[in-house]
């Protein structure tokens, strides 16, 4: 019978074992603490025993899965790394392996059966705040490894919710099959392109009982496809299909001067929701495929080649809030936005038919707008202001971004 911990090691690319286990060390956490590879739905998430990682990390832990980042691929690469520190951080920091905080949740005013859910949100703002400057290991990093971890860990959750994931496998494979793309399927050592090792008795193409996951999970057609976010695309000059995007819904679009704003008529009849100026219409964008010009971060940073938080895109000189749209596959040119995009957007998911309207989805934005805005006071600032000064005007600032994925939620499940 094989060991949870052993079916990881098995499963998962040996850089992420391998830095479970220096964080498991400079953490402190018990020893005992085991690494899974689990089945469940809930995918990352820790139990106090175990560390837990459904499948669906395994992917975006594959080298031969990322696309032209070019040198910066070791930087890129580090992406998961902020998910393993954050499930050890949930015993590093908050609540710890044996203390117990049930009290203060059941003190909070939220009904009994949601407790639970905004408790872990919340937990997780703590974590992630405390863990991206490695503020939860028990002595400074000595080694070139746990230095590099440490320097890598404030950009590793940025480069993750911010690369494109593209989930269309079917559609990868058909290109793959077709010569479209490159064939960047596992190889075994002396053996043909796309077979396994161990494999199927009778088919060297088919993965046996004993095949680790990732090999079934690398290359077009197997596994997720990352390619870089289009602010990055931009900066480096890469091609117009690594630029293109999707408004999948025609807009009207209004500029609130006095916030220097544009937004579209989901959240305005005439006045800024903001500051209650009132706005003027600037055009429209029709629904349709563009290629994106200039990308405009939340700091009015253009075409920055770091993974920061989206605002505009600049389409046909018109200045579009870039969570109309949708980001598009370079390859397949099917919808596969960031995690942040497409959690802003609230866009019908193509696969499930669904839109991110929940209060899962809402206590995830949140998640993210107070982790930003940590991540701003506490290292580079925000529009020149440092500390909780930063950190209150990130929030200030994507308030409209944030106004407009709870309406459009809210219009769509008004009956």
């Amino acid at each position: 019978m094989v060991s949870p911990e052993a079916r990881a090691k098995r499963d998962l690319p040996a850089v992420f074992t391998d830095t479970y286990a220096v964080f498991k060390k400079i953490t402190g956490i018990p020893k005992a603490t085991q690494f899974v590879l689990t089945t469940s739905l809930h995918g990352a998430h820790t139990n106090q025993k175990q560390v837990c990682f459904g499948d669906e990390w395994v992917d975006s832990t594959i080298p031969e899965n990322f696309h032209s980042f070019g040198t910066d691929i070791e930087i890129v690469k580090s992406m998961n790394q902020f998910v393993i520190g954050h499930e050890v951080g949930h015993l590093s920091i908050q609540p710890h392996w044996n203390v117990s905080w049930a009290k203060e949740i059941r003190s909070w005013p939220i009904n009994l059966s949601r407790q639970g859910l905004w408790s872990n949100v919340y937990s997780d703002v703590l974590v992630n705040t405390h863990i991206f400057k490695a503020r939860d290991w028990t002595r400074p990093p000595k080694t070139e490894e746990e230095k590099k971890i440490a320097e890598l860990m404030e950009w590793s959750q940025r480069w993750h919710l911010s690369s494109r994931i593209c989930k269309n496998t079917s559609e990868h494979a058909q290109l793959r099959a077709s010569g479209k793309v490159v064939d960047n399927r596992f190889t075994p050592d002396g053996g043909t392109i796309g077979a396994y090792y161990p494999h199927d008795p009778s088919d060297a193409f088919q993965p046996s009982d004993t095949t680790p996951m990732f090999q079934t999970k690398m290359g077009h057609g197997r596994g997720y496809q990352v390619y870089p976010p289009i602010s990055y695309a931009l900066a480096k000059g890469l091609p117009a299909k690594f630029r293109t995007v999707k408004v999948p819904e025609s807009r009207n679009l209004f500029e609130c001067t006095q916030c220097d704003e544009v937004m579209t008529d989901i959240v305005t009849s005439g006045s800024c929701p903001r500051c209650n100026n009132t706005v003027n219409a600037v055009g429209s964008i029709a629904a349709g495929t563009y290629e994106v010009t200039q990308a405009i971060d939340l700091e009015g940073k253009v075409n920055n080649a770091l993974p920061t938080f989206g605002h505009y895109y600049i389409i046909d000189g018109k200045k579009v809030p870039a969570f109309i749209t949708q980001e598009l596959c370079p390859d397949c040119m099917k919808d596969a936005s960031c995690d942040i995009t497409s959690g802003f957007s609230t866009f019908t998911d193509y696969i499930t038919g669904l839109r991110a309207c929940s209060e899962r989805s809402t206590l995830w934005r949140i998640l993210v707008i107070q982790e930003y805005a940590g991540f701003r006071a506490l290292s580079t600032g925000h529009r020149g202001k440092t500390g909780f000064a930063a950190g209150h005007q990130f929030i200030d600032d994507v308030v409209i971004i944030a106004h407009n994925s709870e309406t459009l939620c809210l219009i769509s499940t008004t009956p």
